[in-house]
């Protein structure tokens, strides 16, 4: 199974089945579940936030970080999309428009992988080593401080990858996401540190955190025969991160679908040859078009 794509339509072919959906049909579904989506977050984040207890819950911290994450993508991202399903042009046609829509399209998508990861983790530490949040200064120490380093390591990644003059990219306005790719895909370190360190080692530590956390919990209270108490703590605790955590799994482990730095840097190549291609092309019509309204005057001038 494989699928096609050119700026009019997407196609999907399967052994039994083809079928195109169009940019409008594509236009009308990310609008109604654009929507959707902005509705269920601001009622999520009202809840979070309107109540004392679950705004302090240290539990519910990273969920409201990547809710807010989420909004940038429901009222930023999505809106552009819908704009470009639209006409078929990226408006207004502009390079800080189209570094913007990179940063938070690729930016926050991997920030949000990272963040899971340190969910994943702390939860461990939250349910059975919850001395090491049980004052200010260590709450600081193992809570605040990583969620801030997180945060401020992987903006100041991407502002210098797409913002930063590192290296020249183009900017294709009759593309879905003005091409898709920053030219710092063409660098092997960004890339790998991408692709590797914020793609597939999230997906296998976020898989690894959760099912070990599910075992101890298990094994605990077989030990101390289901108490009560522990109980509590994995209702309390638990489902908001793992509610993320299943979600993203679900998103991302069916195609192990981490791209390769090659595989990559491979792409992009064949994409700036194929735009090098369309330029020549482009150069020899007008070559041509010239030569022929060169040919047609003189013969004008040559005819009695």
């Amino acid at each position: 199974m494989n699928s096609s794509w050119d700026n009019s339509t997407f196609t999907w072919y399967s052994i039994d089945s083809a079928f195109e959906v169009t940019p409008i049909l594509k236009f009308w579904l990310f609008l109604v579940f654009d929507v959707y989506a902005i509705i269920c977050t601001i009622f999520v984040l009202y809840h979070l936030l309107s109540e004392r207890q679950a705004r302090n819950a240290l539990h519910n911290h990273i969920p409201i970080i990547l809710l807010f994450l989420a909004s940038a993508f429901e009222w930023i991202d999505i809106p552009f999309q819908l704009q470009y399903f639209h006409t078929g042009i990226v408006y207004p046609s502009t390079p800080i428009l189209c570094l913007i829509w990179w940063f938070i399209d690729w930016g926050f998508y991997y920030i949000i992988a990272v963040l899971l990861v340190f969910a994943s983790f702390e939860r461990h530490i939250l349910i059975f080593h919850s001395h090491l949040v049980a004052t200010r200064r260590k709450r600081l120490i193992f809570h605040y401080v990583p969620i801030l380093i997180i945060l401020l390591l992987m903006c100041t990644f991407y502002a210098v990858a797409i913002f930063a003059p590192i290296c020249e990219s183009t900017f294709a306005y009759d593309e879905n996401l003005c091409g898709v790719h920053a030219c710092y895909g063409t660098i092997p370190f960004f890339v790998t540190v991408e692709q590797l360190v914020f793609g597939a080692a999230p997906i296998c530590l976020i898989a690894i955190f959760s099912m070990t956390l599910l075992v101890r919990v298990i094994r605990q209270k077989h030990r101390i025969h289901g108490a009560i108490q522990w109980k509590k703590q994995l209702e309390m605790r638990c489902p908001p991160s793992l509610l993320f955590d299943a979600s993203y799994q679900r998103c991302e482990w069916p195609g192990a679908g981490v791209q390769t730095p090659n595989n990559r840097l491979r792409s992009l190549r064949n994409k700036k040859d194929q735009n090098n291609i369309k330029k020549k092309q482009m150069n020899s019509m007008t070559t041509l078009k010239q030569e022929n309204t060169t040919v047609s005057s003189v013969n004008k001038v040559l005819m009695p």
